[in-house]
């Protein structure tokens, strides 16, 4: 699969669907801003799950490991494509532009992997105008 640089639902395998989301679906991925990442999972997964770890690396931000415990994930037990498991990637784990490979491993409450997925690397262009309306305005300086 080539790097995704659109927001909406991607097949990953034969078994494993995930969308992403800024915006609305069909919008391109820009840097610097809130994104919704879900999967959508056996119901199994979906009622095991306790936490997520996801490793994230960029071309210019390094690698960084995000912990999101089960009060801070998304779950949808019903929905079009079945149960999901959804987080929300902060903009600023995610302030430069270019590509980023997406790691996601879930574990259940004993700490043991229940499943890991490895989502195609994401690319984020970056919105000059989107930065100077919202992050400057607060004092961010890039």
């Amino acid at each position: 699969m080539n790097c995704i640089s659109k927001s909406g639902f991607y097949q990953i395998d034969a078994s494993t669907l995930f969308s992403i989301q800024q915006t609305e679906f069909g919008a391109e991925l820009l840097s610097g801003r809130d994104s919704i990442l879900r999967f959508y999972a056996g119901d199994w997964i979906f009622r095991e799950i306790d936490n997520i770890l996801i490793r994230l690396s960029g071309d210019s931000s390094g690698e960084s490991q995000i912990h999101i415990h089960k009060y801070e994930l998304l779950l949808q037990e019903i929905s079009g494509h079945g149960a999901s498991v959804g987080f929300i990637l902060k903009a600023l784990n995610l302030i430069h532009s270019g590509a980023y490979a997406i790691q996601v491993c879930c574990k259940n409450a004993k700490g043991l992997v229940i499943a890991s997925l490895e989502i195609p690397q994401l690319n984020f262009s970056h919105d000059i105008d989107y930065w100077t309306n919202c992050w400057l305005a607060h004092g961010m300086v890039i």
